[in-house]
């Protein structure tokens, strides 16, 4: 997948994750809706959309579970987003998990403010190794994503997954 399709990845993904959970940015409605009244969903990535994006995850994804940002780039906030577009499509829990695996292994790393299950970006060299780049955009917004991508896997994702971070819970945690 290009740099391009990787972006859109992130964008749809994040547009399927605001759109689930009423965040996007246009505010509180000017007015409430009738007593039983539902409201019209509007700017919200139709299923197929999701899903398209949630397949193209595993071409985004390497081997050893991390998400490329770019092809020389992983950044665990935008892959926390793609994974959580993921979950939320429900084709996808085997590489949100393998992610999730990823991001744990990655937050044992040392890191240059000592916060413990911090974690940082990571170059992807033309050999396909990876190298810290030492910093992050976000530390506290990595966690939090992943914190989210953790509860929504326990909570909407099938029973390996469930089971997979019930059992990394001092892990999540320690994040």
């Amino acid at each position: 997948m290009s740099f391009v399709g990787a972006r859109l990845l992130v964008v749809v993904s994040t547009a399927a994750v605001l759109a689930a959970c009423g965040g996007g940015g246009a505010g509180a409605p000017s007015a409430l809706p009738a007593p039983g009244a539902t409201m019209a969903a509007t700017n919200v990535p139709k299923v197929n959309e999701v899903q398209t994006v949630a397949s193209n995850l595993a071409g985004q994804q390497r081997s050893d579970g991390a998400i490329l940002y770019t092809s020389t780039m992983i950044e665990p906030y935008y892959a926390n987003i793609a994974a959580m577009g993921a979950l939320h499509s429900g084709v996808d829990f085997a590489n949100v998990q393998h992610w999730i695996q990823w991001y744990i292994a990655h937050s044992y790393a040392g890191n240059q403010w000592s916060i413990p299950g911090a974690i940082t970006d990571y170059n992807v060299a033309s050999n396909g190794s990876l190298s810290s780049t030492g910093s992050a955009d976000s530390v506290d917004s990595y966690a939090a994503t992943f914190i989210s991508l953790a509860a929504a896997a326990w909570r909407d994702g099938n029973a390996q997954l469930q089971n997979y971070v019930a059992g990394s819970r001092s892990n999540i945690e320690l994040i």
